[in-house]
């Protein structure tokens, strides 16, 4: 992204706040919708619309990795867990001390745990996918430091999109540290 004022791209770091990061995921939204929106219009599958969204975020967040569906951490190549305390909440992948996680898109440096490496976790969903999104709202809350047990890696963001068939963002959350706040559309 190119500073108007200094004509310098901006350096996005785990310090630059929610409004930076959001500007720089709308653009990828925009972008994504211009370029993409057969995806939408013949009802394509998530994991091809969050690559394809994936590789419009890489392009606004120069230094940082941006990957779907990573599971890993750091170096020993580790799954990613969602811990389960009551055991109430299932998701697919069981493993012993957790279920493994597969975020649809991540913004990172690899190989890393702390919120300073881990900036932006990404959840999306179409409205014509009949899967409970309740689920992706809770890996979200997990993955951002919302819930009151350790988690293995700790994002310093994380958004949750819905699109339409018209490629239109019906639903935007985000979630912050340990605060959900209210859809921003």
């Amino acid at each position: 992204m190119i500073d108007l004022f200094h004509g310098e791209k901006q350096v996005i770091t785990a310090e630059t706040p929610w409004e930076e990061i959001e500007s720089l995921v709308r653009e990828a939204v925009a972008e994504l919708k211009e370029k993409d929106s057969l995806l939408f219009q013949v009802k394509g599958s998530e994991r091809s619309i969050t690559h394809r969204l994936a590789v419009y975020l890489e392009k606004r967040f120069e230094g940082w990795q941006v990957d779907c569906e990573y599971s890993r951490i750091e170096k020993n190549g580790d799954y990613k867990v969602l811990l389960h305390p009551d055991g109430k909440i299932k998701t697919h992948w069981l493993d012993i001390g957790g279920s493994r996680i597969f975020p649809d898109i991540v913004v990172h440096n690899r190989g890393k745990v702390d919120r300073q490496n881990n900036l932006l976790v990404i959840e999306v969903k179409t409205t014509w996918n009949r899967d409970d999104e309740s689920q992706d709202l809770f890996k979200l809350k997990a993955l951002t430091g919302g819930l009151t047990y350790g988690q293995l890696v700790c994002y310093k963001f994380g958004a949750f999109l819905k699109f339409d068939q018209k490629a239109h963002l019906v639903d935007f959350q985000i979630f912050e540290s340990e605060t959900q706040e209210s859809p921003l559309e």
